[in-house]
């Protein structure tokens, strides 16, 4: 070979290898700036979807918070509702009770003046009226009958018997 031939054939070959070495750093740069693109990408779209996540789950406890508010409201609702009722049926009970009471006090009024009782008849002893014994019979008597009327009548049951099926007419034998 001539020398000017070996001369072009290493221009040539030095020309080669500098393209060559020039690619293969261009290919590399791009390859690095590739990688940090799809790393940009990537970090953005998983903000996008955190982001989305995050307003999803959002909603979500927003339309929960929403759910239990208004559940809470009609509890709320259905108590203020309740309250009056039940006070009402409070009232009725306790008026029953307190007009039973009422007609029991009555009741044993009504036997002690049929008696024609007095503190006068207890105490004057020369009274031959009745003989002791049976003036404290009558008055365990009543007692129990009061007594025994006004428990009827606190247990409740309103609609059952009358006075007169519960305590019997008191007679003066």
């Amino acid at each position: 070979m001539h020398p000017i031939h070996a001369d072009i054939f290493r221009a040539a070959n030095d020309l080669c290898v500098s393209t060559v070495n020039d690619l293969e750093s261009g290919l590399a740069r791009q390859h690095v700036s590739d990688d940090a693109e799809a790393k940009r990408l990537r970090q953005k779209e998983m903000v996008r979807i955190g982001a989305q996540i995050e307003a999803k789950e959002i909603r979500e406890m927003l339309m929960i918070n929403a759910h239990h508010r208004r559940e809470i409201e009609n509890m709320e609702h259905e108590l203020r509702e309740m309250k009056p009722e039940q006070d009402r049926q409070d009232i009725d009970t306790l008026e029953g009770k307190l007009a039973a009471r009422k007609h029991s006090l009555h009741f044993a009024e009504s036997l002690l003046e049929d008696m024609d009782y007095s503190d006068d008849d207890v105490h004057d002893n020369s009274s031959t009226s009745e003989p002791q014994g049976k003036m404290v019979c009558r008055t365990v008597l009543l007692s129990l009958y009061v007594r025994l009327f006004m428990m009827y009548h606190s247990s409740g049951d309103q609609g059952g018997a009358s006075v007169s099926q519960c305590i019997p007419a008191y007679t003066t034998h």
